[in-house]
């Protein structure tokens, strides 16, 4: 077993310096205070300092013993014996507080219609900049409100909360602050989470979706029975589907095939198409100065100029012909050999 440790240690921090008493024990030759900063990179090295037996307190300065404002330190008071040295007593101090500089890493853990569990790690040592005293949460609908109330206080033991009352299906945003005795820090870059839908509305959509899938079914069945019946009861060839033969792949296919002939006469380089004239033969028709008379033959099929009371001449036949009648109407001649 180790040799005892000092006891009663006590370490008051004040504006600029820290107090430390103890306890005198039986044996102690005398006691080692030392002290190294928890920091890295920190210019302070390890310091440390031998006190009387008879002594039982000292004093730490923040200038005469090199320790920087701000920073954690581990200040540890061990006992001297004969034997060698005892156990020691650690604490972590400050000799002067701050602000701290930058906000905690928060994250959502679970997230439901009404409630949501956030967490967050610890704020790094170098950025406490004094003891953390507690945790702020700010919670708003937006992500560059103007300045809320916060919305609950923890201790600075804390690692997670739980959001409650919350509205299903809203986006939310949430920041954290830590505070030290001396003041709150910067609250930092805003997290975002979206709440579920609510049980209610899901249901309402399940309910509809499967009414509209039961009516679709159920028409189904009854257009394929009615339509089995109907086979059943009328003549085959009020069943049948008549297809339409515009929609045939043959007639499209002529279609597409003349329409490309049709677009590569067309896009034949040096091809210039001359609409067609046609020549018409203008036939003026002879004028009848002479008024004709039927014939009183009995076959009644001449026209001939009534006689002169002076003279009785015989029947002079004139005969017209029309250009157009020609290429129609059969003349006198050919109805008498007929």
């Amino acid at each position: 077993a180790g040799l005892p440790a000092a006891e009663g240690v006590r370490m008051e921090m004040l504006n600029g310096s820290v107090w430390v008493s103890w306890l005198c024990g039986g044996g102690v030759l005398e006691y080692v205070l030392d002290w190294r900063p928890l920091v890295s990179g920190s210019n302070n090295s390890f310091n440390w300092r031998k006190i009387p037996a008879q002594n039982m307190s000292i004093t730490v300065t923040l200038g005469e013993d090199e320790m920087l404002p701000f920073t954690a330190y581990n200040l540890s008071v061990h006992t001297l014996y004969h034997q060698g040295l005892g156990q020691p007593v650690s604490s972590l101090i400050y000799t002067r507080q701050a602000a701290p500089v930058s906000s905690p890493r928060l994250m959502v853990r679970n997230v439901m219609q009404t409630w949501a569990m956030l967490g967050w790690e610890e704020l790094p040592l170098a950025d406490q900049r004094g003891f953390v005293v507690n945790y702020t949460l700010y919670l708003g609908t937006s992500p560059s409100p103007p300045p809320l109330a916060p919305v609950m206080r923890m201790s600075s033991d804390s690692r997670q909360f739980v959001l409650t009352d919350l509205t299903p299906a809203t986006s939310y945003y949430v920041w954290i602050t830590a505070s030290t005795r001396v003041g709150e820090g910067p609250r930092g870059r805003a997290l975002r989470f979206d709440t579920q839908e609510s049980q209610n509305f899901l249901l309402l959509i399940s309910v509809i979706f499967i009414i509209f899938l039961v009516i679709f079914i159920t028409v189904a069945c009854v257009h394929k029975r009615t339509r089995s019946l109907t086979a059943k009861l009328l003549p085959q060839w009020c069943c049948q589907r008549i297809p339409d033969a515009s929609n045939s792949k043959a007639a499209i296919t002529q279609t597409r095939l003349a329409v490309a002939v049709a677009v590569d006469v067309l896009q034949t380089p040096g091809l210039e198409l001359e609409p067609v004239i046609a020549e018409v033969e203008e036939t003026e028709l002879e004028e009848i100065t002479t008024p004709l008379t039927p014939d009183p033959s009995p076959e009644g099929l001449y026209w001939s100029k009534p006689p002169s009371e002076s003279t009785a001449q015989p029947v002079i036949t004139s005969t017209v012909t029309y250009g157009y009648e020609k290429h129609f109407l059969p003349n006198p001649e050919d109805l008498i050999y007929d």
